[in-house]
């Protein structure tokens, strides 16, 4: 008796026909990785770097934004004297600014004089509320090295924060 084309032998005999071809790719690749994969890896590494890289830039950017720099000043209390490094400053709010610790309205933005008597440098500034900040008439000096401290003042040269760094460094013996 011959077998028809739809009897279920001849079907089964279609079925590896058609597993054949598959099997042998899967055995002529062996453990070799095909060039989609290294495509897709090369593609998903690429990725990771460059969101890394955009996520870096935008904190780095936000760190450095003078906007924020303006919100969180240094200021110094007018009768304490103690100073508040990175000051946050509320919105709308005005000069003088709100002592947290006193309650009172002493505080005022200041100025860093970074020079010494001997007119050298040093790394921690001396920090001066301007006359012009307290509407006072005249300049002002500096009441460590008695120079005049202006808006902006401006540092050292570099030589001389340079020996001021390495001046401050601990000695290896």
């Amino acid at each position: 008796m011959t077998k028809g084309v739809g009897s279920p032998a001849r079907q089964s005999n279609l079925m590896e026909d058609l597993e054949q071809p598959a099997a042998k790719k899967r055995e002529a690749s062996g453990s070799k990785i095909s060039g989609k994969a290294i495509f897709s890896i090369a593609a998903s590494v690429i990725s990771v770097i460059v969101l890394s890289f955009a996520i870096w830039s935008m904190y780095s950017n936000y760190m450095n934004d003078p906007r924020r720099a303006a919100w969180t000043p240094t200021l110094k209390d007018v009768e304490t004297g103690e100073v508040f490094e990175q000051f946050s400053v509320a919105r709308g709010s005005n000069m003088p600014y709100r002592n947290p610790k006193t309650g009172k309205n002493n505080l005022y933005p200041v100025e860093a004089c970074y020079w010494t008597k001997e007119g050298k440098a040093k790394m921690t500034p001396t920090y001066v509320i301007l006359n012009s900040t307290l509407g006072k008439p005249g300049k002002t000096t500096c009441p460590d090295c008695g120079r005049t401290v202006v808006m902006y003042n401006p540092r050292p040269p570099e030589a001389l924060m340079k020996a001021a760094w390495e001046s401050e460094q601990p000695k290896n013996k």
